[in-house]
């Protein structure tokens, strides 16, 4: 069998189990372009009321170069993640869809022809304006409704400053050192390294970067806190998260207050303290 009768095999057989991850993708991606294909639509003519012409706004035609450049940038990194999402099931969450929708505006200018019509322009204006306005107004509404009415936040609406201080007092009281490195669960440690004043790196150890100076030397080397989730009032680390770390010491978990707590139970967040080598044992 040639490479390419074999390649073709591995996509038929992954593109079987990965169906749905392809349709959700496509799907998100559709979605996350919404507000583009509604100014096109009206742009366009679409729901024409009236014979008036439309005004036509005319350009110098477009190269060779530039539309090769838009081709390339604006449907490239969607086709390669389409075939990551067949191959793989790779799927998208939507806040990473941005990257995506970077070029887009510029590909539907540029295929549009060197002379585009512009109708409704009246509503086009009005609703750009309400594309452009609404995620400013409908953000901090979600923040204040939704853990009221469904029981669920936005991530924006943790308690980071207060997490990132509290690990970083907790972590200096107990070493005699400015925490420089937060671990274990990913989302928190990366809520903690923001909050904290200093602003800690965080460890990935499910997932390190080759060649990167936060590695398991430097967390002996240096202390860490390392944080999870937790439901209750136990010390005792998830088995993951003890396994990856056997110098753990945990403390007692710590509930935070959320900002907008509506429905939610408690924030809970368990930690523990993996002291530096040569630390000096600090008093708690």
């Amino acid at each position: 069998m040639s490479i390419i009768g074999f390649i073709i095999q591995l996509i038929a057989g992954a593109a079987g189990g990965n169906t749905e991850a392809w349709f959700q993708l496509v799907g998100l991606l559709l979605l996350a372009h919404a507000g583009l294909i509604v100014l096109v639509g009206l742009a366009s003519g679409w729901l024409r009321t009236g014979s008036t012409p439309a005004p036509a706004i005319s350009r110098t035609p477009v190269t060779a170069s530039t539309l090769n450049f838009v081709k390339i940038f604006a449907f490239g990194p969607v086709l390669l993640t389409t075939i990551v999402a067949v191959l793989a099931g790779f799927r998208l969450p939507i806040a990473d869809a941005a990257p995506f929708l970077l070029l887009s505006g510029l590909a539907v200018v540029v295929f549009a022809g060197n002379s585009i019509e512009l109708h409704h322009q009246r509503i086009l204006g009005m609703a750009w304006a309400a594309l452009l306005v609404a995620p400013a107004v409908l953000a901090p509404i979600a923040i204040v409704v939704l853990p009221r009415a469904t029981g669920t936040e936005l991530k924006v609406a943790q308690p980071a400053t207060a997490m990132g201080k509290f690990f970083a007092e907790s972590f200096a009281r107990r070493t005699g050192r400015p925490l420089t490195i937060v671990g274990g669960d990913q989302r928190i440690a990366e809520l903690v390294a923001v909050g904290a004043p200093r602003w800690p790196n965080v460890y990935f150890d499910t997932n390190p970067t080759p060649g990167s100076r936060i590695n398991a030397d430097a967390v002996r080397a240096n202390g860490a806190v390392i944080v999870w989730q937790s439901a209750d009032t136990n010390p005792a680390p998830p088995p993951d998260i003890n396994a990856r770390f056997p110098d753990l010491v945990p403390e007692v978990p710590h509930a935070f207050a959320r900002p907008v707590r509506g429905r939610l139970p408690p924030l809970i967040i368990g930690w523990g303290v993996i002291r530096p080598a040569d630390a000096s044992g600090a008093a708690h």
